[in-house]
């Protein structure tokens, strides 16, 4: 269930690597500044997300930046390659960049991501409309958003 355009011919632990290396390569390309840390975090629903770059210079001052728009896209399309009627799909992710291009990513599948401000609680019923999930993996704190939006919500 891609959120994006997808070549469905490439295998999902390929495709899952080839955005992961795109994601890095967009970030380290677009990072002019010289720096010690470099990392993408991003939290994303259907229909609602956030990113950031978070760059580290090597007098240790922190600087927070917009990520390239073709970052959102494959990092939208990567909840898609990555989902599994086992687990569901990520809620966050965080990738540390290194100065080579080398990559390593963190997926949260279950913790209650960061967000700036409040989440329309039907954003949590559509996103686990599109990636469903067993109930025993739905978290305690996305059980709670759904069931605010019993409360809250007209019929849809």
């Amino acid at each position: 269930m891609p959120d994006g355009p997808n070549d469905t011919s490439v295998p999902p632990m390929i495709r899952q690597g080839q955005l992961v290396e795109q994601i890095a390569g967009e970030i380290l390309a677009s990072v002019e500044q010289p720096f010690s840390v470099l990392s993408y975090n991003a939290t994303y629903f259907v229909g609602y997300g956030e990113s950031e770059i978070q760059l580290t210079h090597p007098d240790g001052s922190e600087e927070r930046l917009f990520p390239p728009r073709t970052v959102s896209r494959w990092a939208r399309e990567l909840r898609g390659v990555m989902y599994t009627t086992t687990a569901g799909t990520w809620f966050s992710m965080t990738l540390a960049i290194a100065k080579s291009g080398a990559a390593s990513a963190r997926f949260n599948f279950t913790e209650q991501p960061p967000v700036d401000g409040n989440i329309d609680p039907l954003v949590y019923v559509d996103d686990l409309e599109k990636y469903p999930r067993p109930d025993s993996a739905i978290p305690s704190w996305l059980r709670a958003h759904l069931d605010r939006s019993d409360d809250s919500a007209p019929s849809r």
